[in-house]
């Protein structure tokens, strides 16, 4: 059966991508958005929010604390397009305040909402059509390099592995940023083949531009393929890989030249990649954003013992693996994978330097690596004879079973449950109630958007430095029978508002506690003893 497949390789490829397109489609809207991906609504739509409060304009959409609570539909419209809906001029100027991403993403993200909604299955299904047609690019490039057997294992590992679908589901940029590195690496083989190279370098600029302007990291990605045109040969005269190579550099100058200034702009969340996390060792963490790439978890963090399960199904593939013709990996066209692999890996490291920030402790700024490390192992496990050979993809796929069925059990993202948040707030807030969610802006608005329109909600951004207590709690509360506070992603924000409640409120019973997200019930004019 396996035999008669090969000879069918594009019925291999559809049903290869119709299967990781139905699991993304059955992941899509298991859990509800958290702060960044709310935080890529509000860029899509023109809304900026972590500006300081100095620089806020409401005119143009930007995110402002009212003296008063407002309506949940209100502060859930930084989430939504305005009537009438926001330019590209205003989405660009969105993101020049509030992100440190180029803003590509969300120019595509802008036209893809406007024409099919704002819901989170929406904003998720651009990263779910991106990914989807990563499925072919893998298959090619794999194909080329190693043959059949390699493409069909490619395509395999991207549709199941953990962190693919993870992140082929999650509303920003990664999934967009595969299927750029996808098509440069594509054209990049092309390149180095071809004679007549003008078609193919045009297509080759143009996506190596579009990915520059997606994530600033692609960079990294484009410094592989570019070392490969460089000391790998090819047909195509060196002086015009070189011309290409600076006019495109050229024309990403422009924006690049206010990098420098954007990075060192004062945001509501600035700051955080500069705390050394707990415990932190850099080399460790570097061995962990590798194993990040084949974890059984995928981006759902460590489960303890099934860390080491993961480690022995992944030494004894390897062990099975190294009885094939593991030489053949570095044979020079297939340098461009480990060229590729090691740009992605070595970027957070380059960074860190420089910045002095902890990027290397964060998986997700490796992601761009994803796809040729899933092409590497691909390759490995295709050396392999019959037998062997179904074995490893047996462990493989095993292994990373548990991260898939977590993610649809889960309800949830990065330990904030605002959809569950919701409801529990819907039920708690009886008679006149007012909600106070502790929060940057992306939260309050994310909180915001699962709870009933009509619910009077205050926004309580510490890092604004605008509220103050008593004066701001004595008009957030006035009227308000009921005050229930919500925290959730207030990055160390003190919640200086609960001591104000503690000493004029009574608490309704304990506080709720969902994964991070904390729920504080008090009832006015009934001071506790």
């Amino acid at each position: 059966m396996v035999m008669r497949l090969l000879r069918r390789p594009a019925i291999v490829l559809i049903g290869l991508t119709l299967l990781a397109l139905v699991i993304r489609l059955a992941m899509i809207d298991r859990q509800a958005l958290w702060a960044d991906e709310a935080f890529s609504l509000a860029m899509a739509t023109g809304h900026s929010l972590e500006h300081p409060a100095a620089s806020a304009d409401p005119q143009l959409g930007d995110f402002v604390q009212s003296p008063r609570p407002r309506p949940a539909r209100e502060l859930a419209g930084y989430l939504r397009h305005d009537t009438p809906i926001a330019s590209p001029a205003r989405v660009i100027r969105a993101v020049k305040l509030s992100d440190t991403n180029p803003p590509l993403y969300y120019l595509a993200l802008w036209g893809w909402t406007i024409l099919f909604g704002t819901s989170d299955a929406t904003l998720r299904s651009f990263s779910v059509a991106c990914s989807t047609l990563c499925m072919p690019l893998i298959w090619s490039i794999a194909r080329t390099l190693m043959g059949l057997r390699a493409a069909i294992l490619a395509s395999l590992f991207f549709a199941l592995s953990p962190l693919s679908i993870y992140y082929s589901t999650e509303g920003r940029m990664y999934a967009m940023m595969w299927l750029l590195a996808l098509a440069a690496t594509w054209l990049t083989l092309r390149l180095r083949e071809a004679r007549a190279a003008w078609l193919v370098g045009a297509g080759w600029a143009a996506c190596v531009l579009a990915g520059l302007h997606t994530h600033y990291f692609f960079g990294f990605v484009l410094a592989g393929l570019g070392a490969f045109l460089i000391i790998s040969p090819f047909r195509a005269r060196r002086t015009f890989v070189f011309g290409l190579m600076a006019s495109t550099g050229l024309l990403a100058l422009p924006w690049y030249l206010g990098v420098p200034s954007s990075l060192s702009a004062w945001r509501v969340t600035s700051g955080w990649l500069e705390v050394q996390p707990r415990g932190f060792i850099a080399w460790r963490a570097w061995v962990d954003l590798v194993w990040s790439y084949f974890a059984p978890t995928g981006a759902w963090g460590d489960w303890g013992r099934l860390r080491f399960f993961g480690w022995g199904f992944v030494g004894v593939a390897l062990l099975i693996a190294s009885m094939g013709r593991i030489r053949r990996l570095w044979q020079p066209s297939r340098l461009i994978l480990w060229m590729w692999l090691a740009g992605s890996l070595l970027g957070p490291v380059i960074f860190d330097l420089l910045r002095h920030t902890y990027t290397v402790h964060v998986s997700r700024y490796v992601l761009s690596g994803l796809p040729a490390a899933l092409i590497l192992l691909a390759m490995v496990v295709a050396s392999l004879r019959r037998w062997p050979l179904y074995i490893c993809v047996g462990l493989i796929c095993a292994m990373w079973l548990p991260g898939t069925a977590k993610m649809w059990a889960s309800e949830h993202r990065v330990a904030e449950p605002w959809r569950s948040t919701g409801r529990v707030v819907n039920v708690l807030a009886t008679g006149r109630s007012v909600v106070i969610v502790h929060s940057i802006p992306s939260g309050v608005a994310g909180v915001s958007r699962y709870l009933k329109p009509d619910m009077p909600v205050a926004a309580w951004v510490g890092q604004l430095n605008e509220r103050r207590v008593p004066e701001d709690m004595v008009a957030l509360t006035r009227g308000y029978e009921r005050v229930i506070l919500v925290v959730t992603h207030a990055l160390d924000a003190p919640d200086v508002e609960n001591a104000w409640l503690d000493a004029h409120a009574k608490m309704a019973g304990n506080p709720l506690r969902q994964e991070a997200v904390l729920i504080y019930t008090y009832d006015m004019n009934q001071p506790s003893n």
